[in-house]
């Protein structure tokens, strides 16, 4: 999952949470939250949602697929 990396790090900050204490919480390594927060990994279905809950932040990024995409296409059924 795709998650967006500067809402992220600014909720981590505002919320007083270090990369490990924020990574003990999820259950993901110090530096999966960073390689996050720099948008160098995606998220698993499960750290996304746990990072979301913990932080109380919407965090996942949604795409807007071109109609002449094949996702497109199998969304829209």
């Amino acid at each position: 999952v795709e998650i967006d990396a500067k809402k992220l790090s600014d909720a981590r900050r505002e919320h007083g949470f270090t990369l490990s204490t924020l990574a003990d919480k999820v259950g993901v390594s110090r530096e999966t939250i960073y390689r996050y927060e720099h948008g160098r990994a995606r998220a698993s279905e499960s750290a996304a949602e746990s990072l979301e809950k913990i932080l109380d932040e919407e965090l996942k990024k949604y795409f807007n697929w071109p109609v002449w995409s094949p996702v497109y296409k199998n969304k829209a059924r």
